[in-house]
């Protein structure tokens, strides 16, 4: 097998250090989410009233999908709500993403305008709220990422080291 020279084509030095930076880069994104998950379940749990309800759609070309035109789509449950905290009135808002438009639809329909939703509060920015039903550090969202980002780092560091050590004589 031949060795691949680095220093015959110079761009191949700035994949060698690209590569292993867009691997971090998801790896750190995808611990940010965990752990801003992980830290929102220790928020104060409290009731909220629903004041806006809806679902919105999100269409985007596929990944690799140049040609063909495929398109994926995310359901969005888009929900707004009134809460009370220590005797301050606060709105909040979140968001859920799905694939599945019958999960999304189910989320719209079980909290409709005027309902009772439970979420999580941030005790020290009380205007800081999540819905409860909107916090799983561990959901697949969050792994995937992290395990994206641990792959893609692994074997570009391991090509890198590859052009840029290997054969080098001390």
């Amino acid at each position: 097998m031949e060795k691949i020279n680095h220093k015959e084509n110079p761009r191949l030095k700035y994949l060698v250090l690209i590569g292993p930076a867009i691997g971090l880069l998801f790896l750190v994104i995808g611990i940010i989410l965990i752990r801003n998950d992980l830290v929102a379940r220790s928020w104060d749990d409290i009731s909220a009233v629903v004041t806006s309800s809806t679902m919105h759609t999100r269409t985007s070309q596929s990944a690799g999908s140049t040609t063909d035109g495929s398109t994926s789509t995310f359901y969005i449950a888009k929900m707004k709500y009134n809460y009370n905290y220590k005797g301050q009135e606060y709105t909040g808002k979140d968001e859920i993403s799905n694939s599945v438009k019958t999960k999304t639809t189910k989320i719209i329909n079980k909290y409709p305008v005027n309902s009772t939703i439970e979420i999580k509060v941030n005790p020290k920015k009380p205007s800081k709220s999540r819905l409860l039903m909107d916090i799983n550090p561990y959901g697949l969202g969050n792994i995937v990422t992290s395990v994206i980002g641990l792959i893609l780092t692994l074997v570009f560091s391991f090509f890198a080291y590859m052009v840029l050590f290997r054969g080098k004589k001390n």
